[in-house]
């Protein structure tokens, strides 16, 4: 009977789609794998340093595990200009860290444009930046 053999390394990370782009009201993916030999912790966090551990209000986080991989998803719902920035996937285990990050940004979308005719219709004129 043959049985794997395993080798204990860094864990690596690997992000499909490093730059995002989705319009305000969208709902949008964020997508990393990693490797999952040893066992390992997995953080994910914002560019304003919160930790995402868990699903909260109308984003969900989810997590399918493989035999020698691991894919979360961040699924954010009804997108807001504060959720446009940086996301940091953070995976260590005993041999060491690694990092991933997804950047997020805002694109010009129907939702923006009704935004805007609704603004300058009532001349309330309203500017928005994105960084």
């Amino acid at each position: 009977m043959l049985l794997p053999i395993l080798f204990a390394v860094a864990p690596m990370i690997w992000i499909p789609n490093q730059l995002v782009g989705a319009a305000v009201g969208a709902d949008v993916s964020l997508t990393a794998t990693w490797s999952r030999t040893p066992s390992r912790d997995l953080l994910t966090r914002d560019g304003g340093g919160f930790m995402i551990l868990s699903s909260t209000g109308s984003n969900s986080l989810i997590i399918d595990t493989g035999i020698y991989k691991v894919q979360m998803r961040l699924i954010i719902n009804n997108l807001r200009p504060e959720d446009f920035g940086s996301y940091t996937c953070v995976a260590k285990n005993s041999l060491g860290e690694t990092e991933g990050t997804i950047r997020l940004y805002g694109k010009l979308g129907l939702s923006w444009l009704h935004y805007l005719a609704f603004k300058i219709k009532t001349r309330n004129y309203a500017y928005l930046m994105v960084s």
